[in-house]
């Protein structure tokens, strides 16, 4: 096995994976894209999702207050 950038994404998707995670392929979140994601960018420049960082941080922790999580965004 090579080491390149390639087979170490692949090694860490798969490590994802196999702790639960969900992988989503970069094209299906674009802005344009016609796939069926949960959710996609709303434009090219975004880098973070803030709308599922958000619900991630209120999911994580509900006994926060809503401005404390709005701030950790």
């Amino acid at each position: 096995m090579s080491l390149n950038e390639s087979s170490i994404e692949e090694w860490v998707i798969d490590l994802f994976k196999k702790q639960g995670y969900t992988y989503i392929h970069g094209p299906d979140i674009a802005p344009d894209s016609q796939a069926d994601a949960p959710f996609k960018r709303s434009s090219f420049s975004d880098v973070l999702l803030s709308d599922v960082l958000a619900q991630a941080i209120q999911r994580i922790n509900p006994e926060l207050d809503a401005d404390v999580c709005q701030d950790a965004r």
